[in-house]
C-alpha cells in the first residue's frame, strides 16, 4: 500500500467531486450510507479511468464517449438516487484529469477535453448554458467552440484552459495563488 498515492488519489478526487456536485442537489435520498457508497463507486471509477488514460492517449471522439459512457452508467446503476447531469459527469472526469496531468502522473498522455464550468462558459462568450444542466449536445458544442479557439492561439484544449482559469482567478478577488492569510 502506498500511503503517499493513496492520500493524492483521494485528494484529487474529492477537490473534482467538489468541483462537480458544489451546485447541484446530487442525492435524490436522505441516506448517509448511500452517499459514502455512491462517493466510494465514483472514486474507484473514476480511478480506472484514470488508469485507462495512463496506457493510451484518448482522441477527441473517444473522449467523448468515454464520458458518455460513465454518464449512462452511473445513472443506470444509481437511477432514482441522484441527480447527475451529463455536465457533473464532464466536470468530474475533466477536472480529475486535468489534476492528474498538472501533476505529471499521466505517463505523459494529456486530457483530450477539459472541464466546461461557468468561468470557461463566460471566456468562450457562450449565454444561457448551465454546465451543470448541460447534455452530450451542449457539451459538444462548448467543446467544439473550446477547441476552435485553443487551436486558433496555438494551443491545446487543456494547454488553453489551464492559461485561460488562471487568467480569470488572476483577475478575480480569490486566486488559487494568492496567500489567503497574509503575516505581517
Amino acid at each position: 500500500m502506498d500511503l503517499k498515492f493513496d492520500f493524492i488519489k483521494g485528494s484529487f478526487f474529492a477537490n473534482a467531486w467538489r468541483d462537480a456536485s458544489q451546485h447541484v442537489k446530487i442525492y435524490l435520498v436522505d441516506d448517509d450510507s448511500f452517499r459514502l457508497s455512491f462517493r466510494t463507486y465514483l472514486l474507484n471509477r473514476t480511478y480506472e479511468i484514470v488508469e485507462l488514460y495512463k496506457e493510451k492517449q484518448f482522441s477527441f471522439d473517444e473522449h467523448f464517449q468515454l464520458i458518455t459512457d460513465f454518464f449512462n452508467e452511473v445513472n443506470t446503476l444509481f437511477n432514482g438516487k441522484i441527480n447527475f447531469s451529463y455536465g457533473c459527469s464532464q466536470k468530474l472526469i475533466n477536472v480529475l484529469l486535468k489534476y492528474y496531468w498538472c501533476a505529471n502522473m499521466l505517463n505523459g498522455k494529456e486530457p483530450a477535453h477539459m472541464p466546461i464550468d461557468s468561468y470557461i462558459l463566460n471566456a468562450l462568450n457562450i449565454k444561457d448554458v448551465c454546465w451543470t444542466k448541460m447534455d452530450f449536445e451542449t457539451y459538444k458544442d462548448c467543446i467544439k467552440v473550446a477547441k476552435f479557439i485553443a487551436e486558433k492561439a496555438g494551443k491545446s484544449l487543456s494547454e488553453w484552459e489551464l492559461i485561460t482559469f488562471k487568467e480569470i482567478m488572476e483577475k478575480s478577488e480569490v486566486s488559487y495563488d494568492r496567500p489567503l492569510i497574509q503575516r505581517h
